[in-house]
């Protein structure tokens, strides 16, 4: 059976401009269908917050080269940092090799 890696990068977002809701939901709307399109991956909203400067954006990513899928998430984060309407802080990234059989993660990084 082949090995499967899950990539997962956490970001704490911050937009200034935004005095709303609804301002916020517009400029990380916007962040999150540009990666979701650019880099061919999965990403959320996670965390609920009544600030409307505030926002957590989870990526992830599966394959079975775990290289490969850090280097996608290191492109992601540098897009997401660049992005001009917010701030990115406490930027994570974890890549893990998933277990089937027994259901366990590991965070060997091995992909040979």
């Amino acid at each position: 059976m082949s090995r499967v890696f899950v990539g997962v990068l956490t970001a704490e977002l911050y937009i200034p401009g935004a005095r709303t809701l609804k301002d916020r939901r517009r400029a990380v709307g916007s962040l999150v269908d540009r990666v979701r399109h650019r880099f061919d991956c999965s990403a959320a909203l996670v965390g609920e917050t009544e600030r409307p400067q505030q926002q957590v954006l989870a990526v992830s990513v599966i394959g079975n080269d775990a290289r490969h899928i850090g280097q996608i998430l290191d492109r992601v984060s540098h897009f997401v940092r660049t992005d001009a309407e917010v701030l990115a802080q406490g930027l994570d990234v974890d890549v893990q090799r998933w277990h089937p059989a027994t259901g366990w993660w590991t965070e060997e990084n091995d992909d040979g």
